[in-house]
């Protein structure tokens, strides 16, 4: 987290890292040209280059960031990245992977780093390497910049999403969310059911789903801290949510992913 008025580097970049805003911006000098980020989108900075940070102005900048100095990846897959574009939006899928990795440092997207970083432990390296491989995918997928013409999303549908899966912890409403999206609930209700053929509260309720699984498979937190961090007021409301999801409740799906274990069918006993 960096007060107002804040910088960092000059510095010339060592690694593969992706750089995400929650708060405030930041606006980075690469080789001489800059690039804007703000809250709800990715950067990707590859090794090589010298970097300048300067952040907002008059509010303070909290950001997270990820980073790999070897790629165990095929030489094309690295070409992939270095050819893919400085910042993305920040998809729901780039959200899951990042926010496993903050999970594994004990951290959070919704906590400020107020501690220093320490050694990354070997069971975030597959994490890191399954974000900068998505980075690529989203990067050069059809529709994306340079592959035809994009459909942008609604300001208001891109605001909603940014709360939701920003702030899956706190007790959102609807109202809450339209108000975050500056329309009305009915508004917003139509916008996510010609977007993307559901309603928020469903979205919100299947994003919070998604992330607790995600949780699971990747971290050892207790069920419980798990739920309350997915926005389950209970953990009998998620593992009741897990197991229509899943067939199966929360330890013993953990168990078969860490373990490598079939699935079962979601009717067997």
């Amino acid at each position: 987290m960096y007060p107002p008025g804040g910088t960092f580097g000059p510095r010339v970049q060592l690694d593969y890292q992706l750089v995400y805003l929650h708060r405030g911006c930041v606006d980075v000098e690469i080789d001489g040209a800059w690039l804007h980020l703000g809250p709800g989108e990715v950067a990707l900075l590859t090794p090589g280059h010298r970097e300048f940070f300067r952040f907002a102005r008059t509010e303070e900048t909290h950001h997270s960031w990820v980073a790999l100095r070897h790629l165990p990846l095929a030489p094309e897959q690295i070409a992939e990245l270095d050819a893919a574009p400085r910042s993305l939006p920040l998809s729901a899928a780039m959200s899951s992977i990042l926010e496993a990795c903050l999970a594994v440092r004990g951290l959070s997207l919704l906590e400020p780093r107020r501690r220093p970083v320490a050694p990354a432990p070997p069971e975030l390296v597959p994490l890191v390497v399954a974000a900068l491989v998505r980075y690529g995918e989203e990067a050069h997928a059809p529709g994306s910049a340079g592959q035809g013409e994009p459909d942008p999303p609604h300001p208001a549908l891109a605001r909603a999403l940014w709360v939701i899966h920003h702030r899956l912890d706190e007790p959102l409403t609807l109202r809450d969310l339209a108000a975050a999206a500056h329309v009305t609930p009915e508004y917003l209700v139509r916008l996510f059911r010609r977007r993307l053929g559901t309603s928020p509260l469903r979205y919100l309720w299947q994003e919070r789903v998604r992330f607790g699984l995600s949780l699971l498979e990747h971290t050892g937190l207790p069920v419980g801290e798990i739920a309350a961090r997915a926005g389950f007021q209970t953990v009998y409301h998620f593992s009741r949510r897990v197991r229509a999801a899943t067939g199966v409740p929360p330890t013993r799906l953990r168990r078969r992913r860490w373990l490598g274990t079939p699935e079962e069918p979601a009717d067997s006993r």
